[in-house]
């Protein structure tokens, strides 16, 4: 990409900026038009397509969904140490946004995104190496570190577990610490 020299008008840098995020966009968009034509071809796809044309939704994200969920599932569970693991990475988003929910409600936006991917990382080290979860507050750099809320190994993988019981239609524990989370001071109950 070629960067071009930014108007110093307000107006200037508003269509530079758009401009910017359109060729971003478009390159993304036709990457992943490629990628689609590559495997158009394939039995599947194309009964896919017939269904999403006919309206059957349902069809259509059986074809689509399944057999990518069972080749990641089977794909972590080959190469990771555990169920919980396994779990994590298909569920990444969806884990790492809860956590990153608690820490933005009670500490606030700083870092938040760092703090929840250092969480991640923990969770990772934890049931791949046996690691216990130790942050260290002394260290060179710290920014990452959450201050307020998961500061132990327990809280970080009890809540971790309770994501995981939600997640699979037992909702107690994570509305327990979420009850908990809302009530500490400075967090919101919007967790």
């Amino acid at each position: 990409m070629t960067v071009h020299s930014v108007s110093t008008t307000e107006g200037g840098v508003t269509s530079e900026i758009a401009q910017m995020l359109s060729s971003i966009l478009d390159a993304a968009s036709s990457e992943n038009l490629e990628m689609l034509e590559a495997v158009e071809q394939i039995p599947l796809i194309q009964q896919a397509t017939a269904a999403l044309k006919h309206q059957d939704l349902a069809t259509t994200r059986r074809l689509m969904n399944d057999p990518l969920e069972k080749i990641k599932e089977a794909f972590y569970s080959k190469h990771l140490r555990s169920d919980e693991l396994t779990f994590l990475m298909i569920n990444y988003d969806f884990v790492e946004g809860l956590f990153e929910e608690v820490v933005t409600a009670n500490e606030g936006d700083y870092c938040c995104a760092d703090k929840a991917e250092y969480l991640m990382e923990c969770i990772v080290a934890f049931y791949q190496d046996g690691r216990e979860i130790h942050h260290d507050y002394n260290g060179r750099e710290t920014y990452f570190l959450p201050r307020k809320v998961f500061t132990t190994h327990d809280e970080i993988v009890a809540f971790f577990k309770a994501i995981w019981h939600l997640y699979y239609g037992s909702p107690k524990d994570y509305l327990k610490a979420k009850h908990h989370y809302a009530a500490m001071p400075g967090g919101t109950a919007s967790v």
